[in-house]
């Protein structure tokens, strides 16, 4: 687990090395054990690599690669980044979990190796199947390999955009990073806000933030995930997406017990191969079924007690508690704590913003932050999380409603049974299904009258109103015909997926924290897709493959839970309560007016009247806060100083 950086220019365009230097030393939180760095001056021409403390090479480059490296796999000095097999050069963000497979394929038709870390696989693989070798990686990853022999720059991103990479496309270079803030190191990247992402956060929702292209810095944007592109010697550009879910895959002659035994086969191996590491593991636990599963799972491959990390609240309703002790005494774990100190929120908030670069989506990342600050305190430097178990087999509660209509065309037999037992077990009011089926019927969210529905306009100004708000695209492969499926494809791939993953990263790595998903391994996401709905949804429950195939596995009042929980920051009740001063103070602020974004007049009634317990605006207050507190940071006080900015400046030239 890495940070990357580097610049790729043409035409008449050269830059002083040191600059990569600079961008890539403010990832050093990615990556403190070991950095490095590679420039060239062109095609053909001799690279001249360094490490810190050494003096970068004089003479002006045209391509530089930059690495900081967090020790994963093979802790000596063999992985040391960027690494080269002489004629191509590599800087590798992530981690390949199927390596060893890969690396025996590759030792049988005649690779050897000299070290035993992935980054070494990644570099052979390239050379043995070209691009074709991002189709074998089983993992997540940001990958920059330079070819001196024709100075083309290949850059490729993981299936689902676990690990990070923005670019910055000029008209004579290319800029990019694992990190934004390591773009804005280069003088030639703007540093203005993208109007458009901004509407979307505070006018629509944090989901329509992260599943496209665009960042909240307007020309930096997010490297497609599940691409490659080929940038050679002149700048030209092309680009293959590498990865696709099939649409048209749907196994409905499996029996219950062929669907259970895949499922198995297939989340056992995905756990198993995320449990190799030369460092210690643990494992993020909320107390529900998809992180139960995964430490149930990874303490009987691991044979040895699990190490545990998870929250605990004081406010009723949110504590998760008597689940996670029953899941910890089940499988032996060591259980350990934090209890989040809700009036320290705006100072750990400030903080992230340091590390995130952009608005953060939701306050349960300031109880993450809190638990990766004590996973890196003690010592565990690999951590294994149950996120997209909802995303795959159907754990959200509008979920059952996309069902219901699919079975209610082609079913009518089953949807009575399963209507009754949807409002047996969760409670549901006669009539909620009916009242949403015409938005559901006409591609909408459950209870939208249409698309421009959930946009609150009347917090936002005008000029904000009307900065041209850019619409994400988000094609859906399953079109109407299936309305379940086509929801969970939209939640991988453009919503909550996208919108878990960016602030997962940043919290993580800001210690120095390799986490991994064992749910989104590519293989148990193609195997979810392929499966009907009565896999997911049976008898008015969720994630039904997941509770039949932990039977025997998971703690048993865990695997039959009806309600749903997961890490939820009581955000409500600390606005009321010990944080109610100070962000009132950031909304009341004369920078908030001045910026001209935000309704003030509107914001601070919302707030009052969510401090009063009228109304509820949690979510809006977040967001408002993070959108201040981020601008003044990102655009208030510069990032560099003025003699710092003079000599990155110069060195661009």
């Amino acid at each position: 687990m890495c940070g990357i950086a580097g610049i790729h220019a043409w035409g008449a365009r050269r830059f002083e090395p040191a600059l990569v230097e600079a961008m890539t030393e403010s990832l050093a939180h990615r990556g403190p054990d070991d950095a490095g760095y590679t420039a060239v001056a062109g095609p053909g021409a001799r690279p001249a690599s360094w490490r810190p403390g050494e003096p970068a090479p004089p003479a002006a480059a045209r391509t530089a690669l930059g690495n900081r490296r967090l020790k994963i796999v093979d802790l000596s000095t063999a992985g040391h980044q960027p690494m080269t097999d002489g004629a191509r050069w590599v800087a590798y963000n992530g981690e390949i979990y199927n390596h060893l497979d890969l690396r025996r394929e590759l030792e049988r038709i005649g690779y050897a190796f000299a070290s035993s870390c992935d980054t070494e696989v990644v570099l052979h693989a390239f050379d043995a199947w070209g691009t074709d070798c991002f189709a074998r990686f089983n993992g997540m990853w940001a990958i920059a390999i330079y070819d001196q022999r024709d100075g083309s720059l290949v850059l490729s991103r993981d299936r689902f955009g676990v690990k990070p990479l923005y670019v910055h496309r000029g008209c004579d270079a290319l800029v990019f990073g694992s990190e934004i803030k390591a773009l804005l190191r280069h003088p030639g990247v703007p540093r203005e806000p993208d109007l458009g992402t901004i509407y979307n956060y505070v006018a629509r929702h944090y989901r329509w933030v992260d599943g496209g292209a665009h960042s909240f810095y307007a020309g930096i944007e997010h490297f497609p995930k599940g691409h490659w592109w080929r940038i050679d010697a002149a700048g030209n550009v092309v680009e293959q997406r590498f990865w696709a879910l099939d649409a048209s895959r749907l196994d409905e002659s499996l029996t219950d017990e062929e669907a259970l035994e895949r499922f198995r086969e297939t989340f056992c191996d995905a756990v198993a191969i995320r449990l190799r590491a030369d460092v210690p593991v643990a494992t993020l636990l909320s107390g529900g079924l998809d992180s139960g599963s995964v430490t149930a799972v990874a303490a009987q491959l691991s044979g040895t007690p699990v190490t545990t990390f998870s929250a605990r609240f004081e406010e009723e309703g949110y504590d998760e508690g008597r689940w996670i002790q029953a899941l910890t005494r089940h499988v032996g774990a060591d259980a350990r704590f934090i209890r989040p100190r809700p009036a320290e929120l705006i100072p750990t908030l400030e903080r992230m913003l340091e590390f995130h670069d952009e608005p953060v989506c939701t306050a349960t990342w300031f109880v993450h932050w809190l638990i990766m600050e004590q996973v890196a305190g003690h010592g565990f430097p690999v951590i294994l999380n149950g996120h997209v178990g909802d995303e795959l087999f159907a754990g959200y509660w509008d979920h059952y409603l996309y069902n219901l209509a699919d079975l209610e065309d082609v079913d009518p037999a089953r949807f009575e049974g399963e209507y009754a037992s949807w409002r047996r077990n969760h409670g549901r009011c006669p009539g909620e299904y009916e009242s949403r089926r015409d938005a559901l019927r006409a591609g909408l969210r459950p209870g939208e009258a249409s698309a421009d529905a959930a946009r609150d306009h009347t917090a936002v100004t005008s000029p904000l109103l009307h900065a041209a708000a850019h619409t994400p695209e988000r094609p859906n492969p399953y079109g109407g015909r299936d309305r379940l499926r086509g929801r969970l494809h939209q939640e991988l791939m453009y919503e909550t997926v996208p919108a878990v993953l960016r602030p997962e990263d940043r919290n993580s790595m800001a210690f120095g924290i390799e986490s991994r998903s064992p749910f989104l391994d590519y293989r148990l996401v193609e195997l979810a897709f392929s499966l009907p709905g009565h896999f997911k949804i049976r008898d008015g429950l969720g994630k039904w493959a997941i509770r039949e195939a932990m039977d025997g596995t998971l703690e048993e009042s865990v695997r039959t839970r009806r309600d749903k929980q997961g890490l939820v920051a009581p955000t409500a009740h600390w606005f009321r309560g010990a944080s109610h001063d100070a962000v009132r103070d950031v909304l009341a602020s004369s920078e908030l007016a001045e910026r001209g974004l935000l309704v003030q007049d509107e914001v601070l009634r919302r707030f009052d009247a969510h401090v009063s317990g009228a109304e509820d605006h949690h979510l809006e207050i977040w967001q408002w806060l993070n959108l201040e507190l981020w601008m003044r940071r990102a655009f208030d006080r510069p990032m560099t100083s003025r003699a710092e900015a003079q000599t990155l400046r110069g060195a661009a030239q």
